[in-house]
């Protein structure tokens, strides 16, 4: 019983139970019932709010079965025309019979014998039996008999009258216009159509097609059908639209009314049940949590429906299903094509299966029966599928929440015990659940459990229990019920926030600002682009531009920007600052400062295994060389250079040093070997570093060979790739910059070379030789590999296909067994003059000049054709670059060359770097011992190239880090070392730089903070897990105690049973023989009583004397 619906006279009565609730309301045939509950012309159809409002005042009635019924409509007709009852007028009371009752009770109504009634009827209402009043005299309640003269005017008599028999709506003051037909709300049939399948709904004529369309995530477009012969008055068919950031004011709720989807729109400000009956939709009394409450907040996820969703029993222990989600993968995704969900499972085997049976299993067969719905499983190798599809069109968003509801109420049923806690647990001002629980179940439990539950509403993220304004974490249901004065917890839910935003001036500000940094980073004049970012803002508009401030940092983003700002009619000014530069120069694009790494030897270890001896053991790693030992050390050159002096062995076993570097020019007649050492930095970091390995013992280390087969080497070639702008249209340039990479391999495969380039990298591009942005960039370059007998083919297609290639030497540097020709002049005067030559491999093209390209051997050759009668130039290999200093002033390179044949060193001048220093280039190192230039010294200074510049011996792996590139090592302060400083490590008194404090920022508090939880969490279920392994193991001694015991009394019965037998048997046996015995005996008796003869007693023998 419902004790919100008692009539305000009867509040005292809440308290009672139900049965004395409603043992009062409930009367027999022999008494009087005091109300019939009824509104006019609404018998028994009475909506919640006006019973909530008024009361109910009606009864039930008690048959002689002791059956509970209401009064049916024919039977309220009879009381109310009953002749000595509500009569006003004699003149205008009817003669009821059973004829006319017929009209209000069906003829094949024999559900409650109706028919018996109506035959007994006449005799009810028998006037003869009845007191007649007299000619032209009513009764009036108050006034008795009258007589019809002096009875009031219908007019101005007063009339009392019930609240309980008046619509609540009416004012009374005006007066009560009765409609003379039901209203009337025209319906929208519409139909779906999709690739796969069609469907059908209905929707009342004032859903606004943006609300409906906002229910299927913008997915379907509507179109309004004319003359359709189906009776369709829109169809919706399928479109792609990107999801919207702004949110409805109104929605179209969806509801299942008669096994049809129908599509209503309420005012959430006003009461919803009146907007039903007005519907005459007054049966829509559910939705997804239960029945619809007065004043409940609708959203666009709410459904309606006139059944109650009910679930099926957990058939399985909740922590299993709890630690199957913590090790499988889980995604709940929707179908717009076949308007379905499904959820997709990934991981082990146990885990998915867990998870497919508890979600394949959630709804009841009757809600599923009312849904329209289908369940369909699948087992895939790595995972699984559970889909739910239906006939009905319903929203994914409805469906989510149905599942949510049903598997929440599910999985809590189970965790139910009769002696706990009540605990409520609201969401949305709506109990998803209420029931008791123990008083140590933790809120971290709840929270994992409802986070599996909701999966398909809050798609992996958490959801936060509020309790008496505060957020529950680690607590349990005991300590918040001694927090409450209540005999009861409640548990307000809420879905994890993530992101936000302000208000709309705000979004606005935002949305300028990212505007803003994206043009300035591309070098855009500051004027210019805040005079754009406010004509964008305020032209497109905040939902569109939003859209495109969300976009990642990149081509795509600027490209839609610029999109807009042609639409806007603004043109981007030509004039670029130095932002553009200075942006392409950060990130991974920064140009690194070259800085030689001091490796620290004591930080490695060598991998164990890859030394060997010459019997295959492992050689460990020495910390010290000394004599007779064996083993390898890695050290310095500065630690090596003493025993590198001595040249002598000093081992009979196999010793050997690692030297940091490649070494290849050592002066030592020692065995060396160039090679690369596998080792583990400080943290256990795999690092590979190039090393040489001297021996100084007399048997030889061995490096560890592999067993498998060698894998042949293909030799191939190294290419830059060059693209320009001027050789390209605008839309090409555009994809050139975007994918430079496919689109030279598009080129390529259109002259037939669709497998030239094997790989491609290092995407640069540039502008008058600076790093530029990609909007700015005039040349696009990238690096290729191309295999080594296909270089020429690959060359001589240069420039002609306006890819400018050049080859380049396994040190990334230019290929000097190719030399260029420069000429000036056209693309067409190249081509005639290539034409001209049978051994030209392609075009060169630089920032101002284009030129052909010749192999070395070919160059003298094609240079008489070009040049006829010039003489070539000659070239000199240079290997070593040098720069001269303390020259004479004004020394030039023809005063070098006369110097150069003087001391026999030969060398190419290259240009000079002042008027007193020059650069050169040359193949030999210069001459040992002082140089002079008239008598004056000189300085010659050798320039390494770059990337040996740094003698950096990590081929392979992370750097060390910065406190162990400036850390010595004891090992490294060798006092024997030339470089040795005794100095070095003096402080004198400086004071100790202030520690900086250990401050966590709040992202990282929160990632602790959730790995706590999830510590914490996860010892929770391996207690759990520990738990149900012994409640298993006690399980199953039990049942084996039980067997036992069975087979105990078994046998025990067995053996009574037998024993009774047996003396059953034996009481048989001798009963048996007792009576045969007997039986024996008495024969024998009579047999002998038979033999013996008759004896002659003394009364015959005195008859026959006196006889005689």
């Amino acid at each position: 019983m419902d004790t919100t619906m008692l009539p305000p006279a009867l509040k005292e009565h809440r308290n009672k139970t139900g049965k004395e609730l409603l043992k009062m309301r409930c009367k027999t045939g022999s008494e009087v019932f005091p109300t019939i509950m009824a509104r006019y012309g609404m018998q028994h159809a009475l909506n919640r709010s006006t019973l909530e409002t008024k009361g109910y005042y009606g009864h039930f009635f008690q048959d002689e079965h002791n059956q509970l019924r209401l009064l049916h409509p024919a039977e309220i007709h009879m009381f109310s025309i009953h002749l000595l009852q509500n009569r006003l007028r004699a003149d205008e009371s009817d003669h009821f019979t059973s004829q006319t009752a017929q009209f209000f009770v069906p003829k094949n109504d024999r559900t409650r014998d109706w028919q018996k009634h109506l035959q007994a009827f006449d005799v009810i209402d028998n006037r003869d039996d009845h007191f007649r009043l007299q000619p032209h005299h009513s009764w009036h309640p108050e006034h008795g008999l009258i007589h019809n003269d002096t009875l009031m005017h219908p007019e101005t008599a007063a009339v009392n009258t019930s609240q309980i028999t008046l619509p609540t709506e009416i004012d009374e003051d005006e007066p009560v216009i009765l409609s003379s037909t039901v209203p009337f709300q025209p319906m929208l049939r519409i139909q779906i159509l999709t690739e796969i399948t069609k469907f059908e709904l209905w929707a009342v004529s004032n859903v606004r097609p943006c609300d409906l369309s906002w229910q299927f995530d913008h997915q379907f477009k509507i179109e309004e059908c004319v003359n359709n012969p189906d009776g369709f008055a829109m169809l919706m068919t399928r479109q792609i639209h990107l999801a919207d950031l702004e949110t409805c004011d109104t929605f179209a709720t969806p509801c299942i009314n008669e096994g049809r989807l129908l599509f209503i729109q309420l005012d959430v400000q006003k009461p919803i049940q009146k907007q039903l009956d007005d519907l005459g939709l007054s049966g829509l009394t559910f939705d997804q949590f239960g029945i619809v409450a007065v004043g409940q907040q609708f959203t666009f996820r709410t459904m309606m429906m006139n059944f109650r969703i009910l679930h099926k029993p957990l058939d399985q222990h909740a922590c299993m299903v709890l630690a199957a989600y913590k090790k499988a993968q889980m995604s709940f995704l929707s179908d717009t094509d076949t308007l379905s969900v499904c959820f997709n499972f990934t991981g082990e085997d146990t885990p998915v299966k867990t998870m497919m049976h508890f979600w394949a299993n959630v709804l009841d067969a009757k809600t599923r029966d009312h849904l329209k719905m289908t369940t369909h499983t699948q087992l895939l190798p790595n995972g699984g599928v559970v889909t739910y599809s239906s006939s009905l069109p319903i929203p994914a968003s409805a469906i989510a929440r149905i599942l949510s509801i049903a598997a929440t109420r599910q999985i809590f049923d189970t965790l139910s015990d009769p002696n706990g806690t009540r605990v409520i647990l609201k969401w949305q001002s709506k109990a998803i659940w209420d029931g008791l629980l123990v008083g140590d179940v933790n809120a971290q439990l709840i929270g994992s459990l409802l986070q599996l539950t909701c999966f398909p509403e809050l798609l992996g993220r958490d959801m936060r229990m509020i309790h008496k304004a505060k957020q529950c974490c680690n607590v349990s249901i005991e300590q918040l019920l001694s927090e409450t004065h209540a005999n009861f917890v409640m548990i307000q839910l809420m879905k994890e926030m993530s992101g936000g935003a302000g208000t709309k001036d705000n979004q606005k500000t935002y949305v300028r600002n990212s505007l803003a940094a994206t043009l300035l980073e591309q070098g855009f004049p500051f004027n210019w682009v805040s005079e754009a970012t406010e004509k964008l803002v305020a032209l497109v508009g905040l939902k569109q531009i939003t859209q495109v401030s969300n976009l990642p940092p990149g081509k795509q983003r600027l490209d839609s920007i610029l999109q807009l700002c042609e639409q806007c009619e603004l043109s981007p000014p030509l004039a670029v600052s130095k932002s553009a530069q200075k942006v392409a120069q950060v990130g991974m694009n920064k140009a690194r400062k070259r800085v030689a790494i001091n490796v620290n030897p004591a930080d490695y270890r060598i991998e164990p295994s890859f030394f060997l001896a010459e019997n295959d053991e492992k050689l460990p790693q020495l910390h010290e060389i000394r004599h007779k030992s064996c083993g390898v050390m890695l050290m310095s050159f500065d630690q090596a250079l003493p025993w590198l002096r001595e040249q002598q062995i000093i081992s009979a076993d196999e010793l050997a040093m690692v030297i940091l570097g490649h070494h290849e020019n050592l002066q030592a007649t020692l065995k060396t070997q160039c090679l690369h050492v596998p080792c583990q930095d400080s943290d256990s970091r795999p690092v590979i570093l190039k090393a040489t390995l001297v021996q100084l013992g007399e048997k030889v280390v061995r490096t560890h060979v592999s067993e498998m087969p060698i894998i042949d080497e293909q030799s191939c070639s190294t290419v830059s790739i060059t693209y320009w702008k001027e050789d390209w249209s605008v839309d090409e340039w555009k994809q050139i910059v975007d994918q430079p990479f496919s689109y030279a391999r598009q080129i390529l495969a259109a002259q037939g070379l669709s497998d030239l380039l094997q790989s491609t990298w290092g995407k640069s591009v540039r502008k008058d030789r600076m790093p530029t942005t990609s909007y700015h960039a005039t040349s696009v370059q990238f690096h290729a590999t191309i295999a080594g007998d296909r270089i020429l083919e690959a060359l001589n297609a240069s420039g002609f296909n306006k890819l400018w290639l050049t080859p380049k030497n396994n040190q990334g540097r230019l290929d000097t067994s190719w030399r260029i020709v420069w000429v000036e002049g056209s693309i067409a005067h190249l081509t005639s003059l290539a034409s001209k030559t049978s051994c030209c491999a392609g075009l060169v093209k630089n920032q101002k000049s284009m030129g052909l390209r010749f192999s070395s051997k070919d160059f003298d050759r094609a240079w008489a054709v070009i040049f006829p009668g010039k003489e070539a130039p000659k070239v000199q290999e240079v290997h070593h670059m040098f720069q001269l200093q303390s020259l004479p002033y004004g020394t030039t390179a023809a005063m070098l060359e006369q110097w150069a044949n003087n001391i026999g060193w030969t060398f190419k001048a290259i240009k000079a770097l002042g008027p007193n220093s020059w650069l050169i280039g040359s193949c030999d190192m210069p001459p040992p011992g002082l140089q002079l230039f008239n008598n004056r010294p000189i300085l010659i200074k050798h320039l390494p190239p770059k990337d040996t510049a740094n003698g950096n011996p990590i081929v392979a792996g992370p750097m060390p880090r910065k406190v162990d590139r400036n850390a010595m090592s004891s090992a490294s302060m060798d006092q024997t070392s030339p470089h040795f400083d005794p100095w070095a490590g003096y402080n004198a008194n400086k004071m100790q730089p202030a520690q900086p404090k250990d401050l966590t920022g709040p992202t990282e508090a929160k990632f602790q903070e959730h790995a706590a939880k999830l510590n914490s969490q996860g010892e929770q279920i391996q207690k759990i897990e520990k738990a149900l392994m012994q409640l298993q193991s006690d399980t199953k001694q039990e049942f084996q105690n039980v067997q036992q015991r069975e087979q105990q009394t078994q046998m025990q019965m067995q053996a009574a049973i037998n024993a009774v037998k047996t003396d059953l048997e034996s009481s048989f046996q001798q009963a048996i023989s007792q009576q045969s015995l007997q039986l024996n005996s008495t024969l024998g008796e009579l047999r002998t009583l038979l033999q013996a003869k008759p004896k002659r007693t003394r009364s015959a023998d005195g008859d026959d004397g006196m006889e005689g």
